[in-house]
């Protein structure tokens, strides 16, 4: 049998979703310590468990023995995790689905993933954190000790280069298996068969400072004039409420009612009917973020820009998508639409590789390597 290691997470009813049914012989566990689930809709199928409960030792040492493989479905939580990985035995299999963030987000590299007016806004924040709210972050505190990941057997995600930087940072050469949490049908839903018509900018994916809104704003505030009559649209509806705060100010500053602020949580087809309004995607991460988005975005016929160093743009370069650089190509095509021709070749790459067929046919060769 097979452990699903979740959180409460927008991710965890996908995963639940791929690996429910019995022939995938899998077990959800949701570590949870808000008492309880916001994110997770299949309640019925997760067993819910308190990490910092005194019992959480007791739960692990009967339990965790039954499995031949534990899947952590990120591995954002030291204070926890840790003690999962230091109490398996050495014949269970360990996978972790990288997330990204797990790995780019550690004190050690994440400061490299901010543009340079971000990276100011960051450590200003961290100036009045120490001088008015006298917070003092614990390295690891939420982080997994770093030579933990010597444990982890395999590494789950869709993206080789991703996976590379993940055996650089870890040092260690984990087993590579394809995976994601969702197909093109699930993200797109009801839209499949729509394109975008309006031309509205969409900008980032989240209130993360890794989303760089301050210096992509300040950039297109330099040709303000090219806006015309769009408008931007910036989701921060999750994550950061400060950096949310910052974002929301300054647009209005610099753009007035130009542009409009997504504060709350849409479901995913009003979230994308959004997205048809648009004709241009602008993703200033430097770290690979928000590829839902993108992918949502490319399929719907938007431009989407990115930055040169995200690895996630060379991916799709890669894998043969038109996608656009902000550095060099922004000043050339602007808000230009994209041809006919360019979204049906990036729709046809996108249904081969994230396609339902192909990810379950995928799915299941995660769960026979577990098997064996």
């Amino acid at each position: 049998m097979i452990l699903h290691i979740l959180t409460d997470d927008k991710f965890a009813d996908y995963a639940i979703k791929q690996f429910a049914k019995p022939e995938m012989n899998s077990d959800f566990v949701c570590f949870n310590t808000a008492g309880r689930i916001n994110l997770v809709e299949l309640k019925d199928a997760i067993e819910i468990v308190d990490p910092y409960n005194e019992d959480f030792i007791s739960y692990l040492d009967d339990n965790l023995c039954k499995y031949s493989a534990i899947v952590f479905h990120g591995m954002h939580w030291g204070s926890w995790q840790s003690i999962i990985l230091k109490r398996l035995s050495e014949n269970v299999k360990v996978a972790w689905v990288l997330w990204g963030g797990d790995v780019y987000g550690r004190h050690d590299v994440s400061i490299t993933f901010l543009a340079p007016f971000t990276k100011k806004i960051h450590y200003l924040h961290n100036i009045y954190k120490k001088l008015f709210k006298h917070s003092k972050r614990v390295v690891n505190e939420w982080e997994i000790e770093y030579d933990l990941f010597q444990r982890v057997d395999y590494c789950l995600t869709s993206q080789d280069e991703e996976y590379q930087y993940a055996v650089h940072y870890c040092n260690k050469q984990f087993k590579r298996l394809w995976y994601t949490y969702y197909s093109l049908e699930e993200m797109i839903g009801p839209l499949i068969g729509e394109r975008c018509s309006g031309n509205n900018v969409w900008l980032g994916n989240s209130a993360t400072l890794t989303n760089n809104h301050i210096d992509i704003l300040l950039f297109l505030f330099k040709n303000k004039s090219k806006l015309k009559n769009r408008k931007i649209i910036i989701p921060l509806s999750y994550s950061e409420k400060w950096v949310a705060n910052i974002v929301a100010k300054l647009s209005k500053i610099l753009f007035n009612n130009q542009c409009l602020i997504l504060d709350k949580m849409l479901l995913r087809n009003d979230y994308n009917k959004l997205m048809l309004n648009c004709s241009t995607m602008i993703m200033a991460h430097y770290m690979s973020q928000g590829m839902g988005n993108i992918y949502t975005g490319l399929w719907l016929g938007m431009r989407v820009y990115m930055s040169e160093k995200n690895i996630s743009y060379k991916y799709l370069q890669r894998i043969g998508i038109h996608v656009y650089s902000i550095e060099n190509d922004f000043e050339k095509y602007g808000y230009m639409p994209l041809s006919d021709n360019i979204v049906e070749h990036n729709r046809k790459v996108l249904l081969k590789v994230y396609g339902c067929e192909h990810v379950m046919s995928e799915i299941r060769n995660v769960v026979k390597e577990f098997s064996v």
